[in-house]
């Protein structure tokens, strides 16, 4: 067992301690090692739930979208990608995290723990683009089906990956933001062992600190807000004036085209209440 009684390059702000309850283990020591083995099993569940659900998504949206959803296929193909690459960034980092004395923590326990102090914070910088990017691109399927109802035609292919690329813009700086928030955060307190606010493990592991105590980590948080609740204000308001129309034009579509825009109505619904759970 190595220990490390001082900064190293891969744990730059913590290093291991002794403490009033169990001293310094002369071997490996993890608090919660009780729960570690449920909480792997629930994390392999629910993504190996998450990944049928996405590929089975895909699967449906390019072999089995019927005349009345094919319009909707070009949209429903850009957000199942989407939900793929936030599936497979997930499961490379695996991320534990704990949120102590404003200090947010991550350990990675995916394939990313393999990699050098700073390609973790890379891997946290892309996951986080990807988690934001799916909150970015609700405003963009709304409107997609907005002006599909309201014109009676599909955005060109041009149009389309404009439109999402405009969403991937509102994502990108989220990145750009997370990489100094989780690299360099932490040097607002020279000295300070962050491995104390972390659950008790001998050695301590490398972990990614992110203190609100600096401008990058209090930007981190400001543009996030900004950005999820602006995306869905956006969101809500095309899903209403979808809606009115459907209303005032009722008489135009068929009882089965009503009923498969309810059915999506309730899917992008239901898809937003997931997402704002992220």
């Amino acid at each position: 067992m190595n220990l490390h009684f001082q900064p190293t390059d891969d744990n730059p702000y913590a290093w291991d301690f002794a403490d009033n309850i169990t001293g310094m283990p002369t071997k490996p020591y993890d608090e919660l090692e009780s729960i570690s083995l449920l909480l792997r099993i629930s994390y392999i569940a629910e993504t190996s739930l998450g990944g049928t659900l996405s590929f089975t998504m895909l699967y449906l949206v390019l072999c089995k979208s019927n005349s009345q959803l094919k319009p909707y296929s070009r949209m429903l193909l850009l957000c199942t990608l989407t939900d793929i690459t936030y599936w497979a960034t997930d499961n490379f980092i695996q991320v534990k995290s704990k949120l102590s004395d404003g200090v947010f923590m991550v350990k990675m326990e995916g394939p990313a723990r393999y990699l050098s102090y700073n390609g973790q914070v890379v891997s946290m910088s892309v996951y986080v683009i990807f988690l934001s990017f799916i909150h970015t691109i609700l405003p963009a399927q709304y409107y997609y089906r907005y002006y599909l109802v309201t014109r009676s035609k599909t955005l060109s292919i041009c149009q389309t990956l404009v439109l999402y690329t405009i969403s991937f813009m509102f994502a990108f700086p989220m990145g750009l933001i997370a990489y100094p928030a989780y690299s360099i955060s932490a040097q607002e307190r020279p000295g300070f062992n962050y491995g104390t606010l972390w659950f008790r493990e001998v050695p301590v592991p490398p972990i990614l600190y992110a203190d609100i105590r600096s401008i990058y980590h209090k930007s981190y948080f400001i543009y996030a807000i900004m950005m999820v609740g602006g995306g869905y204000v956006f969101a809500l308001g095309f899903a209403y004036k979808t809606m009115v129309y459907l209303r005032t034009h009722k008489n135009v579509f068929t009882s089965r085209t009503k009923a498969m825009h309810d059915q999506l109505s309730r899917a992008l619904l239901f898809q937003v209440i997931i997402y704002f759970g992220y």
